[in-house]
């Protein structure tokens, strides 16, 4: 079972993920008004989003399977997290 700080961890983690997430998509659309986004961003945009759930699904249950249902959450998460910071350096970097 969940105990109340470990649920308050997750859901500020998951908080910092959305807010991070807004941050890229805005970047995107700007790049994509402004003209200056790579040709391949939006191809790249939906093959990142496949690849980030299945690595999440596969992480949640690695941890499910190796008796630590309650690290699933995030373990699941920390894969989003690790992709959108990373997406979100890479679109500022410019």
């Amino acid at each position: 079972m969940l105990d109340p700080s470990a649920f308050f961890r997750l859901a500020t983690a998951g908080f910092g993920v959305a807010l991070e997430s807004q941050a890229v998509i805005g970047l995107r659309l700007a790049g994509f008004a402004l003209g200056t986004a790579r040709p391949d961003e939006s191809m790249r945009m939906q093959s990142e989003k496949v690849a980030a759930f299945f690595e999440a699904q596969r992480e949640a249950a690695r941890e499910m399977l190796a008796g630590h249902p309650e690290r699933s959450p995030g373990a699941g998460l920390s894969v989003y997290r690790r992709r959108v910071h990373a997406n979100r350096r890479r679109l500022t970097r410019r």
